[in-house]
C-alpha cells in the first residue's frame, strides 16, 4: 500500500492466539486490565507495539452479558488494540480444557498415555476454531499478514484459506510436534494436517519437530517435501526452523536499576548466605519433570552427605489446569515427595526444599535467576523452555551452570549446558554433584558463551524474521484452475482452430503403496476420446509417457497417435512407422557406476525395486515402508548428486522414484520438435514432475494444463486426471 510520500506502508498485522495476553479484574461495570509477561506475550509485544497490528485471543472468561462484552470490547480495542472472542463456559471446558489440553497437548509432549479423545470434544475444537475464523474475516482488509499461534487453533489457517485463498497465513507451533507413530493415532489427523497446510508459513521450535511434522504429512496425506517446501493445493508451504528466545534487556535493565528486583536480590542473598541455590522454575505441569527431578535431589542428598545443610533447591511451580484430574494428581505427587525430602534430611537451620505454589511478581524471579548457582531445568519433553534462556542472560558475568534436559527445545541452541537423560535419577544426581563441585572458571566459560548467544538471538529478532520470511510469499498463485470460463475459452479456441497441437503426458502412477504401481493401464474413456482427436485430420496428437516402448505400444498403439516413450528416449511418428531413437549417440557406460549405487539401496529397504528403461536408471520405492523409503530417497538422491555433477546426466526425484537420465533428454524436447511444425491451437496436459519440460515448450500465449496439485509451469490446473479426460472427452466431442 503506497504512503503519500511515495513509500509502501508496511502490511497489517494481525496475530491471533487462544488467550489475549492479559488478565482482566472486573468490579460490577468496571474492567482493569493487567499486561502479562509469559512467554508469547513478550514474544510478540514488540511486532504488536510497532503500530500497524491487532491482537485476536479469548480475554478469559465468559462475560455472557451483552453489555459486558460491549464495554470490554472498546476497553481492549481502543486501548490495547485487542480484540476479544468471547467463548461460553461450555465451549472453553470442551475445546480448551477438552481436545486442546485433553488431547493435543499431551500428544505433543509424546504422553500417549493422557490422551483422552472425545467425539463431542473435538466438535467444540472444530467449532471454536470456526469463531476465531469468523473473528480474523471480520478485520480482513485484504493487505495483512495473518500469524496464527499454537496447537489450539491447528485449523484456522485451511479455514481462512478457503475465505480468502490470496491472504498471507502464518503459523508457529510453540510445543513439540510428536513422531508421525504418535501423531497418527488421532482420529481427525488428517484434518488437523490440513487444517495446517493453509498457512504459507509453518514455524517450528527445533529441526526435529519440523522432521515430525513433514513425516505426518507424508504417511497421511502422502504429500513428500522438497527442500522443506510442501506443494499443496498448487502453492507452495514453507516448512521452517525458528526457535523462539527471550528480551534480554528486561531482565538486564530489572537487575541493573529496578529497585524492587535490587530488594529482591539482597534479600535473597541475606537469606541463602553461602548456600549453593539449585532452582527449577516451571508451570506444574506433567511435561516439565519435576517429581523426577525432585527424587534426582534426593539422591544427590542421599549420595553425598557433603551436600547438606550447603544447598537449597527451590522450586517454583506456577498453578496450572488445577480442575483437570492429572494435573491434581501430579500436584499430590510432588507435595509428598518436598515433605518427603524436608522431613528426611531438614534441619531446625535449614530446609533441603524450599517449594513455591504461585506465580511469582517479576522482580522476585529476575532475582532468583540471577542469584542461583544452578538452573535445574528437567522436562521430559518442552517445545523450547524460555526460562533456560532467562537464566543464560540473567548470569552476565556470574558463574552460574545450566542442568538441561537432552528433551528440551532449548538443547539445540545451548550446547554450553551439561545435559541430562530426565528419565535416569542417577545421571542427574551425579551431574548435579559434578556441577557443585566444578571451579567457577570452568562454570564461567561455559556461562559467558551461554549469555552472549541468547543475548544474540533475541525474540524481537526470532519475531521480525518470522514476519519477514510470511511478508516474502507472492500472493499470485499458479497456476489458476481451469474453471468454467477458461474451460469455454479453451474450447472456443479449439473449434475455431484449422491446425492443432495436442501434447498429452500419461503416466498415472497411483500415490499409494497399497496399489501395485504399475496397474495403471488407461481406461477404455481415454482410449476413445484420444483415438476420436486423433482421427481429426485439423489435430496432431502425441501421447507422452516414461513408460517403455512396448508398454505404449500395447497401450496406446491403436489410437493413431505420435507416442514418445521414455520421457522422451524413443519416438513412433505414426501407426506404420518404427520406433525411432531420438539422441542415437549417447551410451550407457555410466550405468556401470550407478547400477551397483542402486541396487545396494534396493537391498538396504525392502519393497523397493530397480527400474530401468532405456538410458535411464532408477529406484522406485512404492511398496517400501513410507517414511524409510522417503529417508533413503533422500540419501540416494545426495549421492548421486555428487557422483554425477559435471557428467551431462541428472538426477530426478518423481513420485516415491529417483531416477538418473541424460539431461538432454526430455519430454520438452520432443514437444517443440512436433510444435515447430506450426498451428494456431496448442494444449499440454500432465501431472508429473517431467511433464513440466512439456509445459515449457508451449509458447505462452496457448494452454498448459497441470493435473493434481503442486508447483508448475502450467497456466491452468485440473484437480484430477478424471478431469483431464474429461475436457480430452469434450474435444472429442467437437472433432466427432
Amino acid at each position: 500500500m503506497a504512503q503519500s510520500d511515495g513509500t509502501t506502508a508496511a502490511p497489517r498485522l494481525l496475530i491471533v492466539s487462544n488467550r489475549l495476553p492479559v488478565t482482566i479484574h472486573q468490579d460490577g461495570d468496571e474492567f482493569t486490565v493487567e499486561r502479562s509477561s509469559g512467554g508469547l506475550a513478550t514474544a510478540l509485544s514488540h511486532p504488536h507495539a510497532a503500530g500497524n497490528s491487532l491482537w485476536l485471543g479469548w480475554p478469559g472468561s465468559a462475560y455472557e452479558s451483552d453489555a459486558d462484552r460491549r464495554r470490554l470490547t472498546r476497553l481492549l480495542r481502543n486501548t490495547y488494540r485487542f480484540s476479544p472472542v468471547y467463548l461460553t463456559d461450555e465451549q472453553v471446558q470442551r475445546y480448551y480444557y477438552g481436545f486442546s489440553n485433553g488431547a493435543l497437548w499431551p500428544l505433543c509432549h509424546f504422553f500417549e498415555a493422557h490422551v483422552v479423545y472425545d467425539d463431542d470434544e473435538w466438535e467444540a475444537y472444530v467449532q471454536v476454531n470456526r469463531l476465531f475464523c469468523d473473528a480474523v474475516a471480520a478485520e480482513v482488509r485484504g493487505d495483512e499478514l495473518i500469524w496464527v499461534h499454537d496447537y489450539h487453533l491447528f485449523l484456522l489457517p485451511d479455514m481462512l484459506r478457503q475465505r480468502f485463498p490470496e491472504a498471507r497465513i502464518g503459523f508457529f507451533l510453540h510445543t513439540p510436534f510428536p513422531p508421525s507413530e504418535l501423531f497418527r493415532v488421532l482420529p481427525c489427523r488428517e484434518v488437523l494436517l490440513r487444517g495446517l497446510l493453509g498457512a504459507d508459513v509453518v514455524g517450528f521450535q527445533t529441526f526435529n519437530n519440523l522432521q515430525n511434522f513433514l513425516y505426518s504429512v507424508y504417511r497421511v496425506l502422502g504429500i513428500a517435501a522438497d527442500m522443506n517446501a510442501l506443494a499443496y493445493e498448487g502453492r507452495p508451504v514453507h516448512c521452517a526452523v525458528h526457535p523462539i528466545s527471550v528480551d534480554p534487556n528486561q531482565f538486564i535493565n530489572a537487575l541493573d536499576s529496578d529497585s524492587d528486583t535490587l530488594e529482591e536480590s539482597r534479600r535473597l542473598d541475606e537469606a541463602m548466605a553461602d548456600r549453593k541455590v539449585i532452582l527449577g522454575m516451571d508451570r506444574l505441569d506433567y511435561s516439565k519433570g519435576i517429581p523426577g527431578r525432585l527424587r534426582a535431589y534426593q539422591r544427590l542428598l542421599g549420595a553425598h552427605p557433603e551436600w547438606r545443610e550447603a544447598v537449597t533447591l527451590v522450586q517454583v511451580a506456577v498453578p496450572s489446569r488445577e480442575q483437570v484430574t492429572a494435573y491434581q494428581d501430579l500436584r499430590r505427587q510432588v507435595d509428598e515427595l518436598v515433605g518427603e525430602i524436608n522431613g528426611t534430611y531438614g534441619t531446625t537451620t535449614w530446609t533441603p526444599v524450599q517449594y513455591v505454589h504461585r506465580n511469582l511478581p517479576f522482580a522476585e524471579i529476575c532475582a532468583l535467576l540471577r542469584r542461583a548457582d544452578i538452573a535445574l531445568i528437567t522436562p521430559l519433553r518442552d517445545g523450547m523452555n524460555l526460562v533456560a534462556k532467562e537464566y543464560a542472560v540473567c548470569q552476565k558475568e556470574r558463574a552460574g551452570a545450566l542442568i538441561l534436559s537432552e528433551f528440551a527445545g532449548a538443547s539445540s541452541e545451548l550446547g554450553e549446558a551439561f545435559f541430562v537423560n530426565p528419565y535416569d535419577t542417577e545421571g542427574m544426581a551425579a551431574r548435579m554433584h559434578e556441577v557443585l563441585s566444578s571451579s567457577d572458571e570452568a562454570l564461567a566459560d561455559r556461562m559467558g558463551a551461554l549469555h552472549r548467544r541468547v543475548c544474540g538471538h533475541t525474540v524481537h529478532a526470532w519475531a521480525q524474521k518470522f514476519l519477514d520470511e510470511l511478508a516474502s510469499v507472492q500472493t499470485q498463485r499458479t497456476p489458476c484452475a481451469l474453471n468454467d470460463t477458461a474451460q469455454r475459452r479453451l474450447l472456443v479456441a479449439y473449434a475455431k482452430a484449422e491446425k492443432r497441437v495436442l501434447l498429452l503426458g500419461y503416466d498415472d502412477v497411483p500415490a499409494s503403496s497399497v496399489e501395485r504401481w504399475y496397474h495403471t493401464a488407461p481406461g477404455a474413456d481415454l482410449l476413445d476420446a484420444l483415438q476420436t482427436v486423433s482421427q481429426d485430420t485439423r489435430n496432431t496428437v502425441a501421447v507422452l509417457s516414461g513408460r517403455d516402448r512396448d508398454t505404449m505400444e500395447n497401450w496406446f498403439g491403436s489410437c493413431g497417435s505420435i507416442l514418445v516413450a521414455e520421457d522422451g528416449g524413443w519416438i513412433r511418428e505414426s501407426p506404420q512407422a518404427f520406433w525411432r531413437q531420438t539422441l542415437a549417440d549417447l551410451d550407457d557406460a555410466w550405468k556401470t557406476t550407478v547400477r551397483p549405487i542402486l541396487e545396494e539401496a534396493v537391498t538396504r529397504t525392502p519393497g523397493s525395486m530397480l527400474v530401468e528403461r532405456g538410458h535411464s536408471l532408477g529406484w522406485q520405492y512404492h511398496l517400501a515402508d513410507p517414511e524409510f523409503g522417503l529417508w533413503q530417497a533422500h540419501e540416494l538422491y545426495g549421492q548421486l548428486q555428487a557422483l554425477l555433477a559435471g557428467s551431462g546426466l541428472q538426477v530426478q526425484r518423481g513420485n516415491k522414484l529417483v531416477e538418473i537420465k541424460w539431461a538432454e533428454i526430455h519430454k520438452g524436447m520432443l514437444g517443440a520438435q512436433i510444435i515447430a511444425a506450426g498451428a494456431d491451437f496448442i494444449m499440454a496436459v500432465g501431472g508429473r514432475h517431467s511433464d513440466e519440460t512439456l509445459f515449457e515448450s508451449v509458447p505462452p500465449e496457448q494452454w498448459t494444463v497441470k493435473t493434481g496439485t503442486g508447483f508448475s509451469r502450467a497456466q491452468f490446473v485440473l484437480p484430477t486426471t478424471t478431469d483431464a479426460v474429461a475436457l480430452l472427452q469434450t474435444l472429442a466431442e467437437l472433432s466427432a
